[in-house]
């Protein structure tokens, strides 16, 4: 196995597209449910394959990871060859939880406010062996996906507005 097996929880959300893995390898709903019973190796197997395929699929699209702690955001683009970090640390001002904010309008006016300081960094790194190996890790650490990048392309256009 490359990743990990989904848990229940992730399999349940994915439940239409298991069946059409079923389906595609031949396997009818009578038949899983054999397998279930009888066979556990091969359905722990099946489990494995798909979940893999799931993994697979999702880094293979994946563009966008955010972590956040209570005093600090990052953000990363998930380029093919590189990958991008943009981070914001809360430094003085009013007492925050990045975690307990609206990180869109809330953010932007905690940006905006005089009486607040932040410092905002960057990095950026080749990855050092298979790029969906490292986001899978990122994943397993604590990162979440981001669909649109709404927070790195919004701490980009600070950044660039702060120069």
């Amino acid at each position: 196995m490359k990743y990990r097996r989904l848990e229940l929880a992730e399999l349940e959300v994915l439940e239409k597209e298991f069946i059409q893995f079923l389906a595609a390898n031949h396997i009818t709903a009578p038949d899983w449910e054999k397998i279930k019973t009888d066979d556990l190796e091969q359905m722990n197997g099946l489990l494995d394959i798909f979940s893999d395929i799931v993994f697979e699929k999702t880094l293979d699209k994946l563009q966008y990871l955010e972590f956040i702690a209570p005093l600090d955001i990052k953000t990363f683009f998930c380029d093919k060859e590189k990958i991008y970090l943009l981070g914001l640390k809360y430094q003085s001002g009013k007492s925050i939880n990045f975690r307990e904010i609206n990180l869109g309008s809330d953010l932007v006016d905690l940006i905006k406010d005089p009486s607040t300081s932040f410092e905002i960094y960057s990095a950026e790194k080749s990855y050092q062996s298979d790029r969906k190996q490292e986001l899978f890790k990122m994943i397993e650490n604590g990162c979440l996906i981001s669909k649109e990048g709404t927070l790195y392309k919004t701490l980009d256009n600070w950044k660039v507005a702060k120069k």
